[in-house]
């Protein structure tokens, strides 16, 4: 008889484990639109403030007033600086000339019955090549004065008004 031979044992041989890589998709370029310009939101349209009651103080900032309407504005005026100097109040419309739009100034004395008076001042064009409507001049008091500023035209016009 014989004897069983012995199994042969196979050597386990270990392989290194598989690695399945996903390929990765390229990440899209980041695109950034051009932001458009924007163009400036335009002040609203100014009517029925013909009322010097309702008059605020001069910005320094474009306006716009519709058509054959009028509207008020305050400055302060010092009669003299700290050195004693007598001081002259400035105001001028920015292309007013041409325009169709003009000032008129006021003093609060002169405001009782407004419509039926004269101001003590208008915007006029100064020096001759200027499209700008400008008014100079000073008030025997310091205090709180007045403007008009009057658009004749058919048309909505926008206005700067600036005190020097």
């Amino acid at each position: 008889m014989s004897l069983p031979q012995p199994v042969p044992t196979i050597p386990v041989v270990t392989l290194p484990p598989v690695v399945v890589a996903t390929p990765v998709a390229p990440t899209p370029p980041v695109v950034v639109a051009p932001v458009a310009p924007v163009a400036p939101a335009e002040p609203p349209v100014i009517a029925n403030m013909d009322d010097p009651n309702r008059a605020t103080y001069v910005d320094n900032q474009p306006h716009r007033l519709a058509a054959r309407n009028a509207v008020w504005y305050l400055f302060e005026y010092s009669t003299t600086n700290d050195l004693g100097d007598r001081l002259t109040a400035a105001l001028r419309l920015i292309n007013g000339k041409d325009s169709g739009v003009r000032f008129e100034v006021w003093t609060p004395a002169s405001l009782d019955e407004w419509w039926t008076k004269q101001p003590v001042g208008r915007g006029t064009a100064s020096p001759a090549d200027s499209l700008d409507l400008s008014w100079r001049g000073g008030f025997s008091a310091g205090g709180t004065y007045l403007v008009r500023v009057i658009n004749d035209t058919d048309f909505t016009q926008t206005f700067l008004l600036v005190q020097e």
